[in-house]
Formats: structure tokens, sequence, C-alpha cells
């Protein structure tokens, strides 16, 4: 059987690339996330803080203007923190982990920002990677995470980078070295390491540079579960490893909502990144 689609949605998703049950049967409806659940007012909030800033015209992306992408991300870690902490068990009804490598499941994805659930075993971890211009947040539902950034080899580090003087209002700021497209250089080196809990939330773009996230694993380690915000959604990545640098277009294990041009997208699992599992 397909997984269920998320389908109960705060009223403000009317009409926003989202599929009703009656219009295509062939959807199955979720009886878990009614209307008024804690994924389902985590939703209607980002939903509200993303067109909060389009209405100041604003065009969303870690390079949009500093102010307005401080305003944002200090909503999006607020949203994340209060669900993450109120210790929810919705999420579950999504979560498949898997033997091989993690499994990213698509919640919801629109035009502004895309919202999925990462199962980690133990032990798993992604390979480094950057964020195609996506602003990016991370938080902690289930175990321990561990994230390791990274610079390109012989470029400064992302400490080193923020503390140049700030820029004017509105001026372009730059990826970090490796973090752009155009980089060609592919040898990295971790410049740090911290663990994230439960209820923690972490922010990363390629204004910082890259980064790996795993689970923590050892004696007493548990799954973790994650919840990923990204805007605008991620349609490629840049993966650093063993000296070679390649692209990779995200996929997702299993699809609960549905989002492409306007139109549902398929119901049924599909392979990540080839593998069906992370990157």
């Amino acid at each position: 059987m397909s997984p269920p689609v998320l389908a109960a949605l705060p009223a403000c998703w009317a009409g926003r690339h989202l599929p009703s049950p009656e219009a295509e049967p062939s959807l199955l409806s979720l009886e878990g996330a009614h209307r008024g659940s804690g994924l389902d007012v985590l939703l209607g909030e980002l939903a509200a803080a993303f067109e909060a800033e389009k209405q100041r015209g604003v065009a969303l992306g870690c390079r949009q203007e500093r102010a307005s992408r401080e305003r944002l991300s200090q909503r999006v870690r607020q949203v994340l923190e209060a669900y993450a902490r109120s210790h929810p068990s919705d999420w579950r009804q999504f979560a498949a982990w898997g033997d091989h490598g993690y499994l990213r499941h698509l919640l919801l994805g629109t035009d502004d920002f895309e919202v999925m659930l990462l199962c980690w075993k133990p032990g798993q971890v992604s390979r480094v990677h950057n964020h195609d211009a996506s602003n990016c947040w991370v938080s902690v539902l289930a175990g321990r995470m561990a994230e390791t950034l990274y610079r390109l080899a012989g470029s400064r580090d992302a400490g080193q980078q923020q503390q140049q003087p700030e820029k004017e209002e509105g001026a372009q700021e730059k990826p970090a070295p490796g973090a752009d497209a155009g980089a060609q250089a592919a040898e990295v080196v971790p410049t740090g390491t911290h663990t994230l809990e439960v209820g923690d939330v972490g922010y990363i773009s390629d204004l910082q540079g890259l980064h790996s996230l795993g689970s923590v694993g050892g004696a007493g380690a548990v799954p973790a579960a994650t919840l990923h915000v990204y805007s605008p959604p991620i349609r490629r990545v840049r993966l650093y490893e063993g000296g070679r640098v390649t692209e990779s277009t995200p996929g997702f294990y299993s699809r609960h909502a549905f989002r492409q041009g306007g139109r549902p997208a398929p119901a049924g699992l599909g392979w990540c990144y080839g593998h069906g599992e992370g990157i």
C-alpha cells in the first residue's frame, strides 16, 4: 500500500498546490494528523512565516536581505523548537528507518519551502554537502545528532569568514568557498563538530559553508529523527567525498504531500539519490 498523504492542513493552505482526497481518490488521507494537531499547526505557522516575508517583496533564499533572513530564521527556529520540545508523536506515522543509510520523507513541498522528516539509525551519517543557496533549518525530534562543518582545503574557515565587516543592507553576500556550484576544488577540511539534542534547532546555508550530519552511535544509542525545512526547496546538491565532488538531485524515500508545477506528484515510494537512502 502507498504511504498515507498528509491531507489535513490549516485553512491558509487552501489552493496552494495540495491535492484533496476528493479530487484525487488514489491519495489516502491521514487519519492521525487531523486539523489542529501539532504537525498541522507547525506547517501552518511555517507557511505564515514565509508568506510574511514574501509580502514584504523578499525573494526567499540564503542571499535574501540580511534583516529579512534573520527575521525569518528567528521565527522558523521558534516554531521548530516549540514543536520538538512538546515531545510530539504525530510525526512517527511517517517514520521509517533503513539499514544501509538514513531515509528522507517529504511531508510538504511548495514553491517557497519544503518540510521533510529524516530518519537515522545510530551511526548513520550524510556525506559532506552544500545546500544550493537555500536556507536550511534542522530540529531534533528523537535521538542525538552530530553536525560537522567543513571548508575547502586552503580556504578560510566559516569563523574567519563571519568576522568580516558587516555588509550594507541589501548587499549581495557570497557563499563560502566550496559551497557554490562553480567550485572545482574537492578536498575538504573539518572545522568543528557539535551535537544536537532533542529540541535543539540548527541552521546552515552556503554562506556558512559545507557540512555533514549524522546520528550519534555507541552504547545506548537510539534511532534518531530530524525535521528539516529548506527555503527555497533544494533542487540539487554538491557532494564531497574521497577528494571528488559530484552533483546530485535530491529525492525522497516516501512522499506525504505533493507539488510538481502546481500538480500532484505520484503517490508511493521514490528512491532517494538512486539508493533509497540519504546523501
